[in-house]
């Protein structure tokens, strides 16, 4: 048998180990949690918000396209027209596939797409963003055109409005 304050400090020296281990396991998993969570989060301003709406729709992602969407600030008309956000996923579907096949066909593509213009309403809860989308070439004689965006504050940050 050993000294035992030998064994003692060489049993200490694992559990520290063991605990060194555990301390950097958890490091690297909330390192790695924080990592997806910045990398994954949405669009913050009302215009990155918009060119990420606008960007979604001409590359015909229509999953990104919906969820920029504020599906709740539409009026019941609204609602009632489109039935629901299901009817608006079915329409997208069949319109920007063809949409973004026109622009390739006719444009080359789209070189950039950019916020031009921004206004507020006074207490910042709503806005109007004008995105700017450039051409490769030329559609139907234009090499860029501008998209007006209406968004609105929400809970989950900003959002496009629908009416």
């Amino acid at each position: 048998m050993g000294n035992p304050d030998k064994i003692a400090v060489v049993v200490l020296i694992e559990i520290l180990k063991i605990i060194l281990h555990i301390l950097i396991k958890r490091m690297f998993d909330i390192a790695l949690c924080s990592f997806y969570l910045t990398a994954c989060s949405g669009p913050e301003t009302a215009q990155d918000v918009s060119v990420a709406f606008v960007k979604s729709a001409y590359s015909a992602d229509v999953k990104k396209t919906l969820d920029c969407i504020d599906f709740s600030s539409a009026d019941k008309e609204d609602i009632e027209d489109l039935e629901s956000k299901k009817l608006v996923e079915g329409k997208l579907s069949q319109v920007l596939p063809e949409k973004q096949k026109e622009i390739e066909k006719e444009a080359g593509g789209i070189k950039k797409i950019q916020a031009v213009e921004a206004v507020f309403n006074k207490d910042m809860t709503q806005a109007e963003i004008k995105v700017e989308v450039v051409f490769n070439g030329r559609l139907k004689g234009k090499t860029s055109t501008v998209e007006p965006v209406r968004l609105v504050k929400t809970k989950q940050g900003w959002k496009v409005q629908i009416k």
